[in-house]
């Protein structure tokens, strides 16, 4: 997986370096419901949940989905062949490692770069509950729309970060990255 992580860091630092990132994809609408914990629409074209099934897959690529997006770790139990089966079903699939104990900014930086790359189309951002999208989602939003730690723990328990020590520890790190 540290493998994985660096070669996308290498991927953004180059398309960066040579200006060649283009704009951003089309997501409209609101996206289909996916049959899974805690789903709900986070912004237009962009959803997000806990565990996808495999049967999802499918289904997903015919209600308009383009892209899921896990942000579990390895060390946790989830299909191995997630990506395989996303990829059969024609969506786009990332992996963001992302614990709760562990957040960073650089998980947020990294959601920034695929949504920005991914292609048009409905995006699922999922992990085991949807408490670790939420928190990435306030950070990103911290990003995008140069918000306060505040204002992004606020957007992280509305996304679904749920525990208010979570929603603490974003706006802690999005007042160290001003």
């Amino acid at each position: 997986m540290l493998v994985a992580m660096k070669k996308w860091l290498l991927i953004l630092a180059t398309c960066l370096a040579l200006g060649a990132c283009q704009s951003a994809p089309v997501r409209e609408g609101e996206p289909a419901k996916v049959e899974i914990a805690n789903f709900r629409t986070i912004a237009p074209g962009i959803a997000s949940g806990g565990q996808v099934e495999p049967l999802h897959f499918a289904v997903m690529k015919k209600q308009g989905y383009s892209t899921v997006i896990n942000l579990r770790p390895d060390s946790e139990d989830f299909p191995r062949d997630e990506h395989t089966m996303a990829e059969a079903a024609g969506l786009s699939y990332y992996q963001i490692p992302v614990t709760g104990s562990a957040l960073t900014m650089d998980s947020a930086y990294a959601l920034q770069w695929i949504l920005d790359e991914a292609p048009d189309g409905h995006v699922l951002i999922h992990c085991r509950s949807g408490a670790r999208v939420g928190a990435i989602w306030g950070m990103y939003q911290a990003l995008e729309n140069d918000l306060d730690g505040a204002a992004a723990s606020d957007v992280a328990m509305k996304a679904g970060a749920r525990k208010q020590a979570l929603a603490d520890q974003v706006a802690k790190l999005v007042d160290a990255e001003k």
